[in-house]
């Protein structure tokens, strides 16, 4: 199916960058989306600068954002955009200089040192340089092996590969600078005694955050918990933005769909003997050693905090179980509370602890 730009946009569905990214729950189609990818991309501009016209570009610090950098698209054609905080971590990442310490000395108004440190290792940069923009701000810096397949592009293939009328969208994220999405099948699940919907998770980025990874994954109706079924046992498809390109995607993506049926048998398997599992997570007749030992791990395991472990532990005990699937649906509800990156780890734990 070809995605058409003949949906109104939700008015509640706006383009960020920066900021605080969490999951949007809010009605969505892959239609609208489409759209607002679309909107970013008339607002985006790509320039390739060579290593010749990269050591004369400069660097000037300042006191409400993450620097400016002034370069040259050609000897006569110079441009003056303002860096956002991840392409002045991308840039600094390439000349070798710590982000922290330059944004530090911005935040002190050590203007001139920043820009002294930065120009001082741009002037001898040796390589060229794939510089994007948004709204005429920079997004991402970059290296010319950079391959672009934006999130546009992305939800092109979507739209061509999946059967709309058997997929709803459950949650996402979508700004300049990332793209997340939860697609999820409208017929439920057939365990009895559970709300669980089989799904693919999508997560990208046009600047360089992340790799494109399509995974298998599990949503939980009732409290809109996502269970991301990791390793080789859930991966979809998976790639760098190196050598890609939409063809290869939408030829994989198609091919891997066919697998889906297979996943959710073992999703059946895998939830099932979960439930069975309540020895290793009985920790209601834990002593206090043994509670420490066992809140230990999950703060090893998991990169909570100890509060978080603890709001883990009491939702096993107020809303679901202690068992193994007990602990797993614990987890995804805590990780809500999270940003989107550390939501995404604490789902890929939980899954591998579901599969383990």
């Amino acid at each position: 199916m070809k995605l058409k730009l003949k949906v109104k946009r939700p008015e509640e569905i706006q383009p960020l960058i920066g900021g605080d990214e969490r999951i949007s729950t809010k009605k969505a189609s892959l239609e609208s989306l489409f759209i607002l990818a679309n909107e970013i991309r008339e607002k985006c501009e790509d320039y390739t600068i060579s290593d010749y016209l990269v050591s004369k570009s400069q660097f000037f610090g300042d006191c409400c954002g993450h620097g400016v950098l002034d370069y040259l698209i050609s000897d006569e054609d110079k441009r003056s955009s303002a860096l956002s905080e991840f392409s002045l971590g991308q840039l600094c990442v390439k000349l070798g200089i710590p982000t922290r310490y330059i944004q530090r000395c911005m935040n002190a108004g050590e203007f001139d040192l920043a820009s002294e440190n930065v120009n001082t290792w741009l002037r001898s940069y040796p390589k060229s340089l794939f510089i994007r923009e948004y709204d005429s701000g920079i997004r991402a810096v970059l290296s010319n092996r950079y391959s672009v397949l934006d999130t546009h592009d992305i939800l092109e293939v979507l739209g061509e590969s999946l059967p709309l009328d058997e997929y709803t969208i459950k949650g996402y994220f979508l700004s300049p600078e990332r793209f997340h999405a939860r697609i999820v099948q409208r017929e439920m699940i057939n365990i009895e005694g559970e709300d669980l919907y089989a799904g693919i998770q999508i997560d990208s980025s046009d600047v360089g955050r992340s790799t494109l990874v399509a995974r298998f994954m599990l949503f939980k109706q009732i409290c809109t918990n996502g269970l991301c079924i990791a390793k080789s046992k859930g991966t979809l498809f998976v790639q760098k933005h190196i050598g890609i390109d939409k063809d290869e995607f939408r030829d994989s993506f198609s091919r891997s769909l066919s697998n889906i049926p297979l996943l959710i048998d073992n999703a059946v398997s895998f939830v099932e003997a979960a439930r069975k599992d309540k020895n290793a997570f009985a920790v209601k007749n834990l002593n206090e050693e043994q509670m420490k030992q066992f809140i230990n791990r999950v703060k090893e395991n998991s990169k909570l905090s100890e509060d978080g472990v603890n709001k883990v532990i009491d939702l096993m005990g107020e809303k679901y179980d202690f068992s193994r699937w007990g602990f797993v649906n614990s987890l995804t509800e805590v990780a809500q509370m999270y940003s989107l990156e550390r939501r995404i780890e604490i789902e890929k734990y939980a899954g591998n602890i579901l599969v383990a």
